[in-house]
């Protein structure tokens, strides 16, 4: 999605879902670090609707401490690694469909007993990079 894009699809859903789930306050905002949500034009609508909500600004190389997110990259690197690639978004479906029971079973137990591990070397690292 390209800057502009992406300010109109803030305009039309963010503000009305602000107001909407927020009614009596302000409530926050946070983007991911994709090139489009940095851009200046990006920026500059930020600036003009602070007053309807806080941004929280997320660091560029925030650490990413979400299970889902790990086993979505699993499940996407499962679907790569396959030599029969789907020829069609329904087969894509299906595809899935096959391969998420056997990498949930096998990755997201592990990934969750992980997780007290990975939370204290981040804060014995102080937010800073760590081998997770």
């Amino acid at each position: 999605m390209k800057s502009p894009e992406y300010v109109s699809l803030l305009g039309y859903h963010l503000i009305p879902s602000v107001h909407y789930f927020f009614p009596e306050s302000d409530g926050i905002f946070r983007d991911d670090n994709a090139r489009s949500h940095r851009a200046r034009i990006v920026g500059n609508w930020f600036q003009d609707h602070e007053s309807s909500f806080e941004h929280l600004i997320w660091p560029p190389q925030s650490l990413d401490l979400s299970p889902i997110e790990n086993l979505s990259d699993v499940l996407e690197r499962a679907l790569r690694d396959d030599t029969n690639l789907p020829p069609s978004i329904e087969d894509l479906g299906s595809k899935l469909m096959l391969l998420w029971p056997k990498i949930y079973v096998q990755k997201s137990y592990k990934l969750i007993e992980s997780m007290p591990k990975i939370m204290c070397a981040v804060i014995r690292a102080k937010a800073s990079p760590t081998k997770f």
